[in-house]
């Protein structure tokens, strides 16, 4: 892993968020067990600081996520006869790999590095774009890795939360960061970002529907969302999944709040929709 595509991970870790989170993580994981059977699978699984794996009463879990890494993370102090009931799966849900992201990065870097001042707007907006189709490819034919790591009826429960919002966010921080830092020389280059943004938001709008029926279909009781819903607001992918589930099924809705960073007091209005 090159440094800077380390460094753009770090920049998504939030340290604090075991203690932020936790009445929040309790909260969820109550709700969760409401629907305790024998598997669950959690979808965007991460380092798990919104739910308590210890807590949950399944028989089996299986941790779903683009970051091996982080999932080990969030099971490495687990007594031994939790970690025995879980299973990692590396998979991705857009079908873009962190190898396809760090590509990605380097790809448009080094187009910064040989160009030096010598920018404009249009071999900006070029190379972003060419960029962005070599992740879109990627993300329009992973229909099947999404149907491998979540078979039809394979799962009693599954949960997927806070994670529609974040499909593309790495992308989105990265573009707009080298957008900025390339502004002095070419102030287009944020026109181009937001442009950019757009493109992302549609790829939204294409997916979410995809991911979010997929993760239905794999659940035989529960399929339970978590999508950030603030009041007089919408939040990119949160949003697009919110809508789906409504105009596709029946689903019962509940409101969490979510002290998201309290450092920061940013504070998120989830819901909660569930599919059965």
């Amino acid at each position: 892993m090159t440094e800077i595509f380390r460094q753009l991970k770090e920049k998504f870790i939030m340290k604090n968020a075991r203690e932020d989170w936790k009445d929040y993580r309790e909260a969820l994981t109550a709700l969760v067990n409401e629907f305790a059977g024998e598997s669950i699978a959690v979808i965007g699984a991460g380092r798990c600081n919104d739910i308590e794996l210890a807590e949950l009463r399944f028989d089996r879990i299986t941790l779903i996520d683009v970051d091996a890494a982080a999932m080990r993370e969030a099971v490495n102090d687990l007594p031994a006869e939790i970690r025995g009931k879980i299973n990692l799966t590396e998979a991705s849900l857009t079908g873009i790999t962190e190898q396809d992201m760090e590509a990605f990065c380097r790809q448009i870097l080094d187009f910064l590095s040989e160009r030096g001042r010598d920018l404009s707007a249009d071999t900006f907006d070029a190379v972003l774009n060419n960029a962005l189709d070599r992740l879109f490819e990627k993300a329009l034919l992973a229909g099947q890795m999404l149907t491998d790591a979540i078979p039809k009826a394979h799962y009693d429960v599954i949960l997927c939360n806070g994670v529609c919002s974040q499909l593309f966010s790495m992308v989105l921080f990265f573009v707009r960061s080298v957008a900025h830092s390339v502004a002095s020389v070419l102030p287009e280059a944020i026109k181009i970002a937001e442009r950019v943004e757009k493109r992302l938001s549609g790829m939204n709008e294409r997916l979410i529907p995809d991911i979010t029926g997929t993760i239905a279909a794999g659940a035989k009781k529960a399929a339970i969302y978590g999508n950030e819903d603030p009041e007089n607001a919408q939040v990119e992918g949160a949003h697009q999944s919110i809508r789906f589930l409504r105009e596709t099924f029946e689903p019962e809705e509940r409101i969490l709040q979510w002290n998201f960073n309290a450092a920061e007091q940013v504070k998120y209005r989830m819901r909660i929709q569930i599919v059965n």
